[in-house]
């Protein structure tokens, strides 16, 4: 798990690893930053933020764990899924809702009016069959893969909140390297980091498509409207300024500068 090795990693054991920084904000506070939900309104804004003084600011605050930021992987933007209609705040009212076993997370979706809770990933399927929950949220290329769409028949693009994979590598095996071994790894991520990013868009289109042409599920947009009462219950709820006292120091706030996020 992205937990086990990233703590692998710290301890010198593992050299390098590529976890999602929801997973990683035990070992770096700053990372707290990516649960902020709502800050981002599509990806060109993530690629900006991420690009920014303050996205390297945030891979630089690996050092506290004895690691090296060296770049973003994609993993999406959280969506959710659910059997029915959204077309207003209210409609969220009582929701079970599964999550992740994160608390920003699940103070976000009680803030919204739902009821989430934490599941293991691979009882997640039979768990919506048996609507044990009436909802999930995940990326895209979650919900495809793993055809969520079969069991929920409405997928909204919420885009609530986005998490990047980060990649990293121990420091001091990284200062162990010359500066030109280096230069090459880091040229390599960057170049990799690029062609993540393509894949992601090509993905993000291929799983759309399938999810409307399964016959089961749609993919449907959220309304400004909605979205700004979401924000709003988020805010009123202290969402924001729980992450901002996670972070520590002005992680946070630079990094919604950066992404242009006021709330």
């Amino acid at each position: 798990g992205d937990r086990e090795y990233t703590e692998a990693a710290v301890q010198g054991n593992v050299t390098m690893g590529g976890p999602s920084t929801s997973n990683m904000a035990s070992f770096v506070p700053a990372l707290n930053a990516f649960d902020a939900p709502f800050v981002f309104s599509d990806y060109e804004t993530v690629y900006k933020a991420l690009d920014s003084d303050a996205g390297q600011a945030l891979l630089d605050s690996l050092e506290v764990a004895g690691l090296k930021g060296l770049g973003y992987f994609e993993n999406g933007f959280r969506n959710l899924t659910i059997n029915g209609e959204v077309n207003h705040l209210s409609d969220l009212k009582g929701l079970k809702i599964r999550t992740m076993e994160n608390e920003v997370h699940l103070a976000i979706w009680q803030a919204l009016g739902a009821n989430p809770g934490p599941l293991a990933f691979g009882e997640l399927y039979t768990a919506l069959q048996q609507k044990s929950f009436d909802a999930q949220e995940n990326p895209l290329e979650q919900i495809y893969n793993n055809k969520f769409w079969e069991v929920q028949d409405h997928v909204y693009l919420t885009q609530h909140v986005y998490t990047p994979y980060i990649i990293y590598m121990n420091l001091d095996a990284w200062n162990g390297l010359n500066e030109a071994t280096q230069e090459l790894i880091q040229q390599c991520i960057d170049e990799a980091v690029e062609h993540n990013r393509a894949l992601c868009a090509e993905n993000n289109l291929k799983c759309t498509d399938g999810i409307n042409n399964s016959g089961k599920s749609q993919v449907y947009p959220v309304s400004e409207e909605l979205l700004q009462e979401m924000i709003d219950a988020c805010n009123q709820a202290g969402i924001y300024d729980t992450v901002i006292e996670k972070t520590g120091g002005t992680y946070a706030q630079d990094f919604f500068a950066a992404a242009g996020f006021s709330y």
